[in-house]
């Protein structure tokens, strides 16, 4: 389909796959069957780094009763260290982790990118009430999601970097999470340290996660690496008449801090500044700037940074994912959860990045992500005028000056079911017809 697509020049090819990829469901990519690691993505070829969380879930029916006790705990291990893992209410067992110098050095920062609190080994034991009193001997530090490591100080939650962590199994007959975490209805809110993160210390090397299963080990391998080397952008077309939105996809896992939800970045390209999750659904604050010193730190190499050349070409706006966004800012939200795509578009289809309706006609506007340019070409499109009595398609052709904004709708309003195939298909067909667009 996508191959078929990129014949018509509505969009670049790339563009076409990262457009098509963001509307496709979330499914776990992995060759596992009881498995599921979040990293795992053939398109970074299985690379994380810096202080990037990774989520382990193992989802296996023969353990998944939520009645049955903590006998059906899963080993799971990370580089041969023990990852605790919790389960949730759908069945399912969670758990986990990232690189503790990583995770500490962000942490520290005070940017946005909080991870909780850092306990001990044995002071994770005791804030967690975990049955297994070995579960965190080979972690470096457990980040959990209270306020302190102390049980009798564990009076707030601490909202952290993973924001959709499933709920807890509570039930009249087990402990939450069947690990011996107190349940919600006790004096002692033990639950309050989850979801936590186990820390371990590893260096740019394979990292290799495995279900330990009588005679059925399951195991995925990682590469915590610098993810430069993975990073694209793309832009919805080349050139753009006047008052044109400009819809800008970013394709960097480094930028997928938390596998549970969408991150979102806001770069102020004045400042040559970024920050994290600014403005989340419903919430806009203020986070602290992080400068190159301060992305090198969190692992990113030339990533991290995004740039506007406007030339009297291009203008920030407002649209619903940004709202009374400043003028040298631009903000892009993950596609999806745990994507690694991100674009400045909004629900409804308006990107913050527009062309000016007074840009004159072959300039140029500049972006530049991971110093990765395109330019922002500004062109009059014009069609043909026929005397005499035209045609009924003469015609039609003879009012189209530009390329019009169904071209890029009728994808969306197929996804969402708002026209039938069939109508997609004829609207592609009318394009063709009209000579808008050709086939090789």
């Amino acid at each position: 389909m996508k191959e078929l697509l990129c014949k018509f020049g509505i969009i670049s090819c790339m563009t076409m796959i990262f457009f098509l990829s963001s509307f496709l469901p979330l499914v776990h990519a992995t060759h596992n069957e009881n498995l599921y690691v979040s990293a795992e993505n053939s398109d970074f070829e299985n690379t994380f780094g810096g202080a990037q969380v990774v989520e382990v879930i193992v989802n296996d029916s023969s353990i998944s009763s939520r009645i049955s006790g903590t006998v059906g705990i899963p080993n799971v291990e990370v580089n041969g260290n023990t990852l605790a893992m919790v389960q949730a209410s759908n069945g399912g067992w969670y758990g986990y982790f990232s690189n503790a110098d990583a995770i500490l050095s962000a942490d520290t920062m005070d940017v946005g990118l909080e991870f909780g609190t850092s306990c001990s080994p044995d002071e994770a034991i005791s804030a967690t009430s975990i049955d297994d009193t070995s579960v965190f001997n080979d972690t470096t530090a457990v980040w959990i999601s209270s306020a302190d490591c102390d049980l009798t100080n564990q009076t707030d939650d601490v909202i952290t970097v993973i924001r959709g962590a499933p709920s807890l199994n509570y039930n009249s007959i087990t402990n939450g999470g069947q690990v011996g975490i107190i349940s919600s209805n006790e004096i002692s809110d033990h639950e309050e340290a989850w979801p936590w993160i186990s820390a371990y210390n590893f260096a740019s090397a394979p990292v290799k996660i495995c279900y330990i299963k009588s005679g059925d080990n399951q195991c995925t391998t990682l590469e915590y690496y610098d993810t430069s080397d993975f990073v694209l952008m793309s832009t919805d077309r080349t050139s753009y008449p006047k008052g044109a939105q400009v819809e800008i996809e970013i394709y960097d896992a480094m930028l997928n801090i938390d596998p549970t939800s969408k991150d979102n970045w806001t770069f102020d390209f004045t400042s040559n500044t970024t920050s994290y999750n600014e403005h989340q659904q419903f919430l806009s604050s203020e986070n602290t700037d992080l400068t190159a010193s301060d992305l090198k730190t969190l692992g990113f190499d030339d990533g991290g940074f995004f740039d506007v050349t406007a030339n009297s070409v291009l203008a920030i706006q407002s649209n619903g994912d940004a709202k009374n966004i400043d003028g040298n800012k631009i903000v892009f939200h993950e596609t999806r959860r745990n994507s690694g795509i991100f674009d400045n578009v909004d629900s409804t289809g308006k990107a913050n990045l527009k062309v000016l309706t007074n840009a004159e006609r072959g300039t140029t506007g500049v972006i530049t992500y991971n110093d990765q340019s395109q330019s922002i070409l500004v062109r009059t499109f014009t069609g043909s005028v026929t005397l005499g009595t035209p045609s009924i398609s003469e015609q039609i052709e003879s009012q189209i000056i530009q390329m019009p904004d169904w071209v890029n709708n009728i994808f969306i309003w197929n996804y969402e079911k708002k026209i039938s195939d069939e109508e997609l298909i004829n609207g592609i067909e009318f394009l063709v017809k009209l000579k808008v667009v050709q086939l090789d």
